[in-house]
């Protein structure tokens, strides 16, 4: 089920249309409620009306004649995630879940991580959207398209017209997004669409899942990861050096590299072979398995247990002259004044997730010098990283809200800065919640939630702790870890706060041990 037209006038079968049907499935793809030549209206994603829809649609299926009676619920981004909602439903027929690239958690993985608001993907997808329902999209080639393909039997149009009048009254996404700051702002919306709140239904189904995502796509890997926590069987999580659809590879470590086993199209052969197996009972009630490439290093490895049971949360604390050291001695402080106009450029792990273009942060040593640094001695031996490193600064600031950007980069003997993995938070949420979780994480537990906000007390010290997103990489002997802190993003996020101009002092030594906590593996 699809928010980007099941089909186009005059168009053929899509790559993984034809995949399918040629090793002998029939392939059903049809117009969510409100989009494409759906009638409705789409008012923001999965709503519960579009999501109920599926349990009718898996009916009809498994009323044809061609049918056998089972259902594969499969697809890449959107796609994924309604394929995630087929199993919620649990329909007798449904045996089998490949989400590809999926939000798991919308508000933390996709357009509020920390809590700040991701104004490019927001905006830029909501725009997107919103011409589709007025029948206009580009081609890749720049070319306007002919228009979605009206249903069989819609002579002159008259019905695919009717149903793009309901479309135009609908409000862009961005416009809901803008009224949004807490998880709980609008209930419906971020409770209703979440998969990650409805996991006891999924697990319920007892559908076997194949979860794909990208080190280097959004939020993709952190949310697979925390499935992969809540569900006790019967999932394979795939997590790859990949932009948003696994269609292109960055190894940050290896940017020369530009594919890796298993390549696009074996992707779609380990896909039939886990549906086969799945159909035929191997995978049911199986164990769990997570499979992650480390980055540097190019080998897959498999485990059944996230936190690797071998790993080790090694400290590094910020130091004095812009050192990051194993020890923490020294008591000072250093300021940072906000710049609103650094970013991570046009090819980085948000942008992926609309655009689907290689990710590419090239070299990161004049924006370096933008930012607010802290970088170790060259390292004696090679260094695993496989996890979430978690950032903790004492900070102030001199306003009452904004934004910490986390950068964990390497810096090579010859140089060159390389990014390797990124966090942010909105100071408002920096609150530690007791609360019981949404679902299992490793890292320090911010609500999100109105009841939880903290404005911050201009110049009262605070002490901040989140997680950055998950990598695996081998870092090779000879090169420098560095943690770089910004306050803003401007090719990404909105500007936190909206007016003002920050300073941030960051606090560091024995009493106040601002640091990043790397996990280690042995």
């Amino acid at each position: 089920m699809t928010r980007y037209w099941r089909g186009v006038v005059g168009g053929g079968l899509s790559r993984w249309q034809t995949f399918f049907t040629k090793h002998g499935f029939a392939v059903v793809q049809g117009d969510v409620r409100g989009t494409g030549a759906s009638f409705g209206q789409w008012p923001h994603h999965r709503s519960r009306a579009e999501t109920l829809d599926f349990t009718d649609i898996m009916d009809w299926i498994v009323s044809q004649p061609w049918s056998d009676g089972r259902i594969v619920g499969t697809g890449t981004s959107y796609l994924a995630n309604t394929a995630d909602w087929m199993a919620e439903r649990q329909h007798r027929a449904l045996e089998v879940v490949i989400s590809r690239f999926p939000d798991y958690d919308p508000y933390l993985d996709l357009y509020f991580p920390g809590g700040v608001p991701n104004a490019f993907m927001g905006e830029k997808w909501g725009q997107m959207v919103k011409d589709l329902d007025l029948n206009i999209r580009r081609e890749a080639n720049g070319d306007l398209s002919p228009g979605v393909r009206p249903v069989d039997g819609d002579e002159g149009n008259k019905m695919l017209q009717a149903a793009l009048k309901e479309h135009s009254s609908v409000p862009s996404v961005w416009e809901g997004l803008q009224q949004v700051t807490y998880r709980d702002d609008v209930p419906e919306l971020w409770n209703d669409f979440g998969i990650c709140s409805h996991m006891d239904r999924v697990r319920q189904s007892g559908v076997s899942m194949q979860n794909w995502a990208g080190w280097m796509d959004a939020g993709t890997a952190s949310g697979s990861i925390h499935r992969f926590m809540a569900l006790p069987d019967s999932v394979h999580v795939v997590i790859g050096p990949w932009n948003h659809a696994g269609s292109h590879v960055f190894d940050p470590m290896n940017p020369e590299v530009s594919e890796v086993e298993p390549s696009y199209s074996q992707q779609q052969v380990e896909i039939l072979i886990f549906i086969h197996e799945s159909l035929v009972g191997r995978w049911k009630d199986a164990q769990k398995r997570l499979s992650y490439y480390t980055c540097g290093e190019g080998k897959w490895k498999t485990t059944t247990i996230w936190p690797l049971p071998t790993t080790r949360f090694e400290p590094w604390f910020l130091g004095s002259h812009n050192t990051l050291s194993e020890t923490s001695v020294d008591a000072e402080m250093d300021t940072y004044k906000v710049d609103y106009g650094v970013g991570t450029g046009e090819a980085n792990r948000w942008a992926t997730n609309k655009t689907m273009q290689a990710v590419s942060y090239g070299d990161r040593c004049e924006v370096d010098k933008r930012l607010l640094c802290y970088t170790s001695s060259p390292l004696p031996n090679d260094v695993e990283i496989t996890g979430h490193p978690i950032l903790t600064l004492f900070l102030s600031s001199t306003e009452d809200d904004g934004a910490v950007f986390g950068y964990l980069e390497l810096v090579s003997p010859e140089g060159k800065v390389t990014y390797l993995t990124e966090g942010q938070l909105r100071l408002i949420h920096r609150r530690v919640s007791v609360d019981s979780q949404v679902y299992p994480q490793v890292s320090p537990y911010h609500s999100f939630l109105r009841k939880d906000a903290m404005p911050m007390i201009p110049g009262e010290r605070v002490e901040i702790s989140f997680a950055l997103h998950p990598i695996s990489v081998r870092v090779p002997a000879g090169h420098r870890l560095r943690v770089a802190i910004a306050g803003a993003d401007a090719d990404v996020f909105a500007r936190v706060p909206a007016v003002g101009d920050p300073t941030l002092s960051i606090y560091r030594g024995s009493y106040f041990p601002s640091r990043i906590t790397l996990p280690i593996i042995e």
